[in-house]
Parts: structure tokens; C-alpha cells; sequence
């Protein structure tokens, strides 16, 4: 199964930038294929679910992930269900280790596409385009976190 594993380095306080990055009705502000963002179950947590819509290349998805393991604020873990049968798998683990001006976020996305027998052909075309978009959306995140919650944000600012 195809893995994915990049890590950024952020510099603001680590809960705050677990919290921020946990709750998947964040992921819109940073994450540039997701469109729309939905909690139908649960709170931020073990066993929430968010809805997303996403968009890839102009065709739409829509998938449902599911928070399986929890451990604020080191890491967590959500399982996605797509309504194509074009993606089997997709997995993603958020880890987060401190340093001493902040924390590394290393995004880790294990995935399987189908359909039996091509699966194998779409993973190889995909895996960089993926990468790429993973890429930017963590450029995104730090952008986004450093200014939210960093010296120079507002909420940063309040302390």
C-alpha cells in the first residue's frame, strides 16, 4: 500500500496547533481540493465524523472520515470512506512532536485506489500529484498557523 509521510515545522504552541489541525472543519482554510467541511457526529474526538466535498482536477468527491485512535495532543488517526469506488483506502495519520519554538506535524496518508486489477497503475500515476497537493496544503497550514497563533497573530497576541 502506498504511503505518503511529510512533516512541517511550526512555530506556535503545540495544543493550539493540535486543536486547530484536529477539528476537520478547519481543513477547508488550508487544504486547497477541500471545498466544504461538515462534523455530522461527535465533537472533535474518538469517533467524530466529518463530511467533506472535495474537488480534484475538476470532478467532485464526497467521503466521510471517522476518527479511530486518539491521543491529543501527540496524535490521531481518521479513516475515510469514499462514495466511488475508485479509492478503496485512505488513511491518515496526523502526528505531532514539540520543539522548542513549537511542534513538527508529520501528515502521513496510507491509500489504495482501485478498480482490481488497474489500482496499481492509478496509485503510481497519482502518488506525485498527491505529494504535490499535500505539499502545498502543509505551506498552507504553517502560513495559516504562524498567523493565527504565532507572535505576530492576533490570538497570539492575547496572552
Amino acid at each position: 500500500m502506498p504511503r505518503i509521510e511529510k512533516t512541517i515545522e511550526v512555530e506556535v504552541p503545540l495544543e493550539k496547533g493540535f486543536w486547530y489541525i484536529a477539528d476537520g472543519e478547519n481543513w477547508p482554510k488550508w487544504y486547497p481540493s477541500l471545498k466544504k467541511a461538515k462534523r455530522i457526529k461527535g465533537k472533535v474526538g474518538p469517533s467524530s465524523v466529518m463530511h467533506y466535498i472535495a474537488e480534484i482536477k475538476g470532478k467532485r468527491y464526497e467521503f466521510e472520515t471517522r476518527v479511530v485512535e486518539w491521543d491529543p495532543p501527540r496524535r490521531y488517526l481518521d479513516v475515510s470512506r469514499f462514495r466511488t469506488r475508485l479509492i478503496k483506502h485512505y488513511m491518515h495519520e496526523g502526528r505531532f512532536k514539540p520543539t522548542k519554538k513549537g511542534f513538527k506535524y508529520t501528515f502521513i496518508l496510507d491509500y489504495r485506489f482501485g478498480p482490481p486489477g488497474l489500482g496499481w497503475l492509478i496509485e503510481r500515476l497519482r502518488k506525485r500529484e498527491i505529494e504535490r497537493s499535500i505539499e502545498e496544503a502543509l505551506k498552507n497550514l504553517k502560513s495559516v498557523l504562524e498567523h493565527k497563533f504565532g507572535q505576530r497573530g492576533r490570538e497570539g497576541r492575547r496572552k
